[in-house]
């Protein structure tokens, strides 16, 4: 530890709420020079970092931990925050090899499990570079933007909930339990995603975030998946090119 660095929390997400205590960075690349600037006490970590402005995925969490591996950097104490069950394990999996061969310290405490509670106010990207736009326009007019897409956010919400590929929400499940769907479906659309992006978006975040992959499911019902999401994917980009 260097004493003539700051110590900080560090939280890594691009999206959810920092908890108090913690300085954010929302990217691969605004972690990686807090690594290197700060001593880290405490390192929270999301796997998914989203997209860059062609749709492009961000360097993840997992690309984080392996970059500190590589570089033996440090934190006192590393959690693992993110919602997705197999970057989680690919994570933590990483971080516990790399300390057993030597890569990172020893001293390294490593948990499988969040230390705060995870946050979202409902901000997007999307959202915020709306913000950063609309600077010139007057308080009444960037409400009317902020209700607008509120208001689109929660109808696209809807049809995810009603399509229910998982079966979660209609076990029980909270509305918001397809949130990751919605969120970047809705980010996406804003941005010109054409059907084939948003199935190709829909298939990665099923696999990464729930789990389920197309080998999973027995032959005789693939097609039928696959036809499903082509069919979501395609009343979700009319729905957004009819109401814009």
């Amino acid at each position: 530890m260097d004493n003539r660095k700051e110590s900080i929390n560090l939280y890594v997400d691009d999206l959810r709420d920092c908890p108090p205590g913690f300085v954010i960075a929302r990217s691969y690349e605004d972690a990686i020079l807090y690594l290197k600037s700060r001593n880290i006490n405490i390192l929270s970590l999301d796997h998914d970092l989203g997209e860059d402005q062609s749709g492009n995925l961000n360097p993840s969490g997992y690309d984080l931990v392996k970059y500190i591996c590589e570089n033996g950097l440090r934190a006192n104490k590393i959690y693992i925050h993110t919602d997705n069950s197999v970057g989680r394990d690919n994570m933590y999996q990483t971080l516990l090899g790399a300390q057993k061969r030597g890569f990172i310290e020893s001293d390294i405490e490593i948990y499988y499990y969040p230390i705060t509670e995870n946050k979202y106010s409902g901000k997007t990207d999307y959202e915020y570079t709306l913000e950063s736009k609309c600077e010139e326009l007057t308080r009444e007019s960037k409400k009317e933007i902020k209700k607008k897409w509120k208001a689109e956010y929660l109808e696209i919400e809807k049809m995810v909930n009603e399509w229910d590929p998982l079966n979660l929400v209609k076990h029980g499940a909270p509305q918001d339990e397809y949130d990751c769907l919605s969120t970047q479906l809705l980010s996406l659309l804003h941005k010109g995603a054409q059907i084939n992006e948003l199935n190709d978006f829909v298939n990665k975040e099923l696999y990464e975030h729930f789990g389920l992959r197309i080998e999973d499911i027995k032959p005789d019902y693939r097609e039928r998946y696959k036809n499903r999401i082509i069919e979501f994917c395609t009343k979700v980009y009319y729905w957004f090119k009819n109401s814009n």
